[in-house]
């Protein structure tokens, strides 16, 4: 794991690709810099980024309505 991982552990990640500071707290509900929901189809709260390309990003997530919150 990365330090640049190490440094998002916990935090809730933006989902919008043109908001300018993407780090919210973990328990946040919008983001604090563009106001975008942070929880996806009441469903998901995204973690970080593990990839990315010319097509679009994969984002680590969190199923918030299963027991233990598995990842997504």
């Amino acid at each position: 794991m990365s330090l640049r991982d190490r440094e998002t552990i916990g935090m809730t990640f933006c989902f919008n690709s043109d908001c300018l500071d993407q780090k919210n707290e973990p328990q946040a509900v919008v983001c604090a810099a563009c106001n975008a929901p942070l929880i996806l189809r009441d469903r998901y709260r995204a973690e970080r980024i593990i990839g990315q390309g010319g097509f679009g990003r994969t984002i680590l997530a969190h199923d918030i309505q299963l027991p233990g919150n598995p990842i997504a």
